[in-house]
């Protein structure tokens, strides 16, 4: 069982008076999408995003990339942005190869469905219009799952 730390609630019922919405506006967009604020347990999104930032901050300036929808990607040659493999999550289980490990397919399936974008279309999903989404961070192609859920 997990051990409870004064101050560091894990349920988000328990956790008040930080002033912020226990999910973002896209998580709360994105149907199952767990709580950023989740640091253990399974679906821990929190966890993921403190092991990550180093990284993220590391490869942003090796490539001079831009951190998506924060920077200015226009002139970047390199976009580093938050994907959801959730989006797709039908395409994941038709493409997904017998014995292969479900997160790894999850990126490889998502991974080609972004690569096969057009320039367009690709710049529509970096153009996004929500409000939050410049404050709070947003999923790439999450309100344009179409456009990535093509079917084969």
């Amino acid at each position: 069982m997990a051990r409870e730390i004064v101050d560091l609630p894990r349920k988000g019922r328990s956790r008040y008076g930080h002033g912020m919405r226990e999910k973002r506006a896209a998580e709360a967009q994105a149907k199952g999408a767990f709580a950023c604020w989740q640091m253990s347990g399974a679906g821990s999104v929190g966890g993921q995003t403190m092991m990550g930032l180093p990284v993220l901050a590391r490869l942003r300036a090796r490539f001079e990339a831009a951190a998506w929808p924060f920077e200015p990607w226009r002139e970047a040659r390199v976009v580093l942005a938050e994907v959801w493999p959730s989006l797709i999550a039908q395409s994941v289980v038709r493409q997904q190869v017998e014995g292969e490990i479900k997160d790894a397919a999850q990126v490889r399936v998502l991974a080609g469905k972004i690569a096969g974008l057009s320039d367009t279309v690709l710049a529509a999903m970096l153009d996004v219009t929500e409000p939050r989404a410049l404050t709070e961070g947003w999923i790439l192609g999450l309100g344009r799952e179409a456009d990535l859920d093509c079917r084969e």
